[in-house]
């Protein structure tokens, strides 16, 4: 078994604080995730940070339904330890992944809004 990434953001953070996130181009998320299901037999899937509504929306949740796959273990990153947001608050709505409208996913949730900080 593989375990394959596709990278949408990278952080430079300590467990204190979150002090740059760096975004990753949708259409990079879209490449990754593609090779990734065209060279492997893929037994799950996993999300966490997405950082975007373009990258949830453009990227991830196209190519899914593209290969007609589904989001096993929803994990959504919403802020770092120190409270600083790493979702967008335009991406909020679609990281509600309440059904497939937003994101395919077998075990739709919700996001626990009481831990997301105050946007600006």
């Amino acid at each position: 078994m593989r375990t394959c990434l596709a990278v949408s953001a990278l952080t430079v953070q300590t467990q204190e604080d979150a002090l740059e996130i760096q975004v990753t181009q949708p259409g990079l998320v879209t490449g990754q995730m593609r090779v990734a299901l065209q060279a492997n037999r893929v037994a799950g899937t996993k999300v966490g940070m997405l950082a975007t509504a373009e990258i949830i929306v453009a990227a991830v949740a196209a190519v899914l339904r593209e290969y007609r796959a589904h989001i096993d273990s929803p994990d959504p990153v919403l802020a770092s330890t120190s409270g600083r947001a790493l979702l967008e608050a335009s991406a909020i709505p679609h990281h509600e992944v309440a059904s497939d409208a937003a994101l395919p996913c077998r075990h739709p949730m919700s996001l626990n809004w009481r831990f997301l900080p105050a946007q600006s």
